[in-house]
């Protein structure tokens, strides 16, 4: 962990929602000014490799994200716990999603 604290990120959660993760984030690619944003991913007992695919794809076409990945179940609440303290330890606000969610393509304006 680094000492410095960042503006702003958008920290997902995910589980195995593979379709839905997909389509949140192909919509926040397309979000103006998001190569601008951090992206932290919590990744929650990845069963199907699928979905750990295709978030390491994205975080390779995006050198501004990253993620986690727990071989167990750690449970919505824990892990939204977990990574609300990481991200609040490295950045002044947070945008918190979950990989089932659909954003407006001004969120970055609405919320940051």
């Amino acid at each position: 962990m680094n000492n410095t604290i960042n503006a702003c990120c958008i920290c997902i959660f995910a589980y195995r929602k593979l379709r839905s993760l997909k389509n949140l984030l192909d919509r926040l690619q397309s979000i103006d000014k998001f190569s601008s944003v951090d992206v932290v991913i919590f990744l929650d007992a990845p069963i199907d490799t699928a979905v750990e695919e295709l978030i390491i794809e994205f975080v390779q076409k995006h050198p501004n994200s990253t993620y986690f990945a727990r071989n167990y179940n750690h449970g919505l609440k824990n892990s939204i716990l977990s990574g609300l303290e990481y991200c609040s330890q490295n950045y002044s606000k947070t945008i918190v999603l979950e990989d089932d969610l659909l954003v407006s393509t001004n969120l970055l304006e609405s919320l940051n």
